[in-house]
């Protein structure tokens, strides 16, 4: 397991309304253990799409929302989480006030591998949701929203300008794998 630096992929711009960046990877090795706080977060989070700013471009549908990252905890001894792992996805941005364009669709889950003597029973909040889609707000378009980045769940598609007309799509979740082993050292090459 030696993820590089870039994990979830970023949502897909449209016009001057920027898609959403893809969270990131992050890898924690521990000899003993882990443990998160209740106030503690690990996060790699898919980013939110910005919309197009009016006055720059009003012809400008909504981008779609980054997908969340990948989080790797691998411990020779237990995980104990009483906090929040978070590889969300990002939320699709809505088309400028004054354009008909499409909605941006949200950005896909990420991944959280656990390893450890205890993976199967690790707690506390694991989150691999997809992100929101923008709403619509038009009933027709001249061009389509931006779609979602994706990982570990795939990215939603924007708004179709195509009849008949297709709202927005959330991601999809993404997913947590569990293993459980006394030698986590050996899924490093």
């Amino acid at each position: 397991l030696r993820p590089g630096p870039y994990a979830g992929g970023a949502g897909e711009s449209t016009g001057y309304s920027i898609g959403g960046n893809g969270g990131g990877s992050l890898v924690i090795r521990a000899r003993d253990g882990v443990s998160i706080a209740a106030t503690g977060i690990v996060t790699a989070t898919g980013g939110d799409a910005f919309p197009a700013t009016f006055g720059v471009d009003p012809d400008s549908p909504g981008a779609g929302g980054g997908a969340g990252g990948l989080i790797i905890i691998m411990s020779k001894g237990n995980i104990l989480n009483a906090g929040r792992i978070d590889v969300g996805g990002g939320k699709g941005a809505e088309a400028s006030v004054s354009y008909s364009g499409g909605a941006g669709g949200g950005g896909g889950g990420g991944i959280i591998h656990l390893l450890s003597p205890n993976a199967n029973s690790v707690g506390g909040i694991l989150f691999v949701d997809g992100g929101t889609a923008a709403a619509n707000s038009e009933t027709s378009y001249t061009a389509p929203g931006g779609g979602g980045g994706a990982l570990g769940g795939a990215g939603g598609t924007g708004s179709d300008s195509d009849a008949p007309i297709a709202n927005a799509v959330p991601g999809s979740s993404g997913f947590i794998v569990r293993t459980e082993t006394t030698a986590p050292e050996s899924f490093l090459f």
